[in-house]
């Protein structure tokens, strides 16, 4: 397919869930797939917001995590 004709790729996300002090909107152009190219993106900024140099949670957002809730994921 000619590439001014593909679908654009565009994801949201917030964080902490609980009180979101961050909203990361991405879009690019002619992606085609929100979840595999916006999506990594997102996620690497809100890590960046999140975790601290050693990649644990900054312990201003410790108390939004569900941390039952993500174990059952597990």
């Amino acid at each position: 397919m000619q590439e001014r004709h593909r679908d654009h790729a565009l994801f949201v996300g917030f964080a902490p869930a609980d009180n979101p002090k961050i909203v990361v909107a991405v879009m690019v152009e002619n992606g085609e797939s929100g979840s595999g190219v916006a999506a990594p993106v997102v996620r690497q900024v809100l890590d960046a917001w999140l975790l601290d140099e050693n990649g644990h949670l900054k312990p201003e957002y410790a108390g939004s995590l569900n941390l039952e809730a993500a174990a059952r994921e597990e």
